[in-house]
């Protein structure tokens, strides 16, 4: 059995669809099922893909009709049975040409973009069940909400949680893994004079961040972590968080760390209103709108709000569920006769 996932990454766009797809084709390689990625060219999403020993094959297209082709002809040369798509690229046109060629066609989508001729529609974001999706075909199974969230390995399976001190000490600072808005530098200006540890995520796909390490090289209140390979254990230890709105949102969630949030792309504005109106985090809103001064005065807010993050903290376990993966392949497993 074959499962082909088509998706996408890079360093102007973000790393989040990769990394999940990533999270979920484990779960099907420890079930013994093969995994295929077929990407687009890109040098960043090739080397985690080696680093995580998934096998991959790299398409040519920039035009949606000849894509597809070239997909078509990879699923055939490599006798891919299922296919996954997790992508903003994609039609309805292009998607049911894949059901046509697959004898499953299962869809990642975030915000409803287009009527889906999908078997599967999976959705594990907060919000998704506020999107009121459209189905055209009866045997479409929608799998929306917290129940499906789609957490990496190491914030599964564990009732790991973070324990509210009063006092705050350490603040992680995670703009996703290539802050695509050069944003980091603003969030940490914005905080340095705190008496705060500053611990900032450097994602495997940043651009050149020597300058940035220069500047703070000597600086006792900055701790720059590179692509680590134990974040839980890194956040589990700050006490509060500023976060991209993307997929580390909801891992952060997962383990109860008062965040504050800064949308760093179009497509996670619905995170952002969900999450505050929750009360699982607060919303900033969009990068190009946030200053310094608006970070700066969140922040000290949400430190002097003992009670606040003790609400976060409490609201957090009660919508975030880990074992939204196991839950999909499940799901699919249950439904779809595999050969």
């Amino acid at each position: 059995m074959i499962i082909g996932i088509r998706a996408d990454g890079s360093k102007s766009k973000g790393m989040g669809h990769i990394m999940r797809c990533i999270a979920i084709a484990t779960e099907f390689e420890n079930r013994d099922i093969d995994i295929i990625f077929i990407t687009k060219e890109d040098k960043s999403v090739k080397d985690i893909l080696i680093n995580n020993k998934i096998k991959n094959v790299t398409i040519n297209s920039n035009d949606l009709d000849d894509e597809i082709e070239e997909v078509v002809s990879i699923i055939k040369k490599y006798n891919i049975n299922y296919i996954m798509t997790d992508s903003y690229w994609l039609n309805y046109k292009y998607l049911l040409e894949l059901r046509m060629n697959v004898e499953k066609l299962i869809c990642i989508d975030d915000n409803n973009i287009c009527t889906y001729p999908s078997n599967f529609i999976i959705n594990g974001n907060i919000y998704a069940q506020d999107l009121n999706y459209d189905v055209i075909y009866k045997d479409t199974k929608l799998l929306l909400g917290s129940k499906y969230t789609i957490l990496r390995e190491e914030f599964r399976n564990n009732n790991e949680y973070k324990i509210i001190k009063k006092s705050v000490e350490n603040i992680l600072i995670t703009m996703g893994g290539s802050d695509i808005n050069n944003f980091t530098p603003i969030v940490i200006e914005s905080l340095i004079d705190l008496n705060l540890k500053l611990n900032v995520i450097i994602g495997p796909s940043f651009s050149d961040i020597s300058e940035l390490e220069n500047i703070y090289s000597n600086n006792p209140k900055v701790n720059f972590i590179n692509n680590p390979k134990n974040l839980k254990e890194i956040m589990i230890k700050c006490d509060i968080a500023i976060c991209a709105a993307g997929s580390t949102s909801y891992e952060l969630a997962s383990l109860g760390i008062p965040t504050i949030l800064i949308q760093q792309a179009k497509n996670q504005a619905n995170i952002c209103s969900k999450m505050s109106e929750l009360g699982i985090a607060i919303s900033l809103g969009d990068f190009s709108d946030i200053t310094k001064e608006m970070i700066s005065k969140e922040v000290i807010s949400l430190i002097e709000n003992y009670d606040l993050r003790i609400k976060m903290n409490s609201i957090s376990k009660k919508h975030i569920f880990k074992d939204g993966i196991k839950n999909i392949v499940d799901e699919i497993l249950n439904n779809f006769e595999f050969k």
